[in-house]
C-alpha cells in the first residue's frame, strides 16, 4: 500500500522537478520513457538470473512501481537541468 507520506513527497518533488524545467518536451518524453524502460528491464534481470526480488511475497509489488515513475523521473529531470552541459569538467570538478 502506497503510505500518504510518498504521495505527498511525490507530487511536491514532480512540482519542484516541472517548475525549474529547462527541458523540451520531447526531452521530457525521452527521459520518462528511457527511466521507466532501463528500471524496468533492471528489474527483470536481477529477478530472473539472481531471484534478487520477492523476498517475503512472491507477487508483484506496484508500490515499487508506483514510487519508481513518481519519484525516479522527476529525479533524472532535476539531475538533466541542472547538469554542465557546456563546461569541462575539469572546471566543474578540479582534481588536486
Amino acid at each position: 500500500m502506497v503510505g500518504l507520506g510518498l504521495i505527498v513527497f511525490a507530487l511536491l518533488f514532480n512540482v519542484i522537478a516541472f517548475f525549474v524545467n529547462k527541458l523540451n518536451y520531447k526531452q521530457l518524453a525521452h527521459v520518462y520513457s528511457f527511466s521507466v524502460a532501463f528500471a524496468l528491464i533492471f528489474d527483470l534481470f536481477v529477478n530472473f538470473s539472481f531471484q534478487g526480488y520477492w523476498y517475503f511475497e512472491n507477487e508483484l509489488l506496484w508500490d515499487g512501481l508506483a514510487a519508481m515513475i513518481l519519484l525516479v523521473v522527476p529525479a533524472n529531470i532535476v539531475f538533466l537541468n541542472w547538469y554542465p552541459f557546456n563546461t569541462s569538467l575539469k572546471k566543474v570538478y578540479p582534481m588536486g
